[in-house]
């Protein structure tokens, strides 16, 4: 899946960001040297982020953010794992955070409350599909 054919999906689902920038994608694989990003970093070069959007007439809004602007990410990798897990994003929900880790592009919830990591997509992509399907299980 590419970020095209999550656009055109969305129908207004989801919203999209400019892309990261070039500093700051570079600080990424700077401090995350040993982790597989290539799909996540195509992500970036294309959308800073993507927020789950609500609408109502002609109000509207994001209201969660499925993936984290670079810079929030980066922020809460160091805050909350010292940078020995990506965070990516949130389901905007008890405290759960979408996670990469060094072994391969796959996405886990960060479980808090169990301190469990459980597999939630295969990718990037995938967690965006999921969740536009409404299939992501936590």
């Amino acid at each position: 899946m590419t970020i095209s054919m999550l656009r055109k999906e969305s129908e207004g689902k989801l919203e999209f960001f400019p892309p990261a920038s070039s500093d700051k994608i570079h600080e990424l694989t700077k401090r995350f040297h040993g982790f597989s990003l290539t799909e996540y970093i195509a992500f970036l070069h294309e959308s800073n982020g993507v927020g789950e959007l609500f609408s109502e007439g002609s109000l509207r809004f994001v209201r969660n953010m499925i993936l984290f602007d670079l810079d929030e990410a980066l922020h809460w990798s160091q805050a909350a794992y010292q940078d020995s897990h990506l965070v990516i994003g949130a389901p905007g929900v008890d405290g759960i955070f979408f996670v990469l880790d060094q072994k391969g592009q796959q996405v886990f919830a960060h479980m808090p409350i169990d301190n469990e990591f459980v597999k939630v997509a295969d990718s990037v992509f995938d967690l965006l599909s999921k969740s536009l399907a409404g299939e992501l299980r936590l």
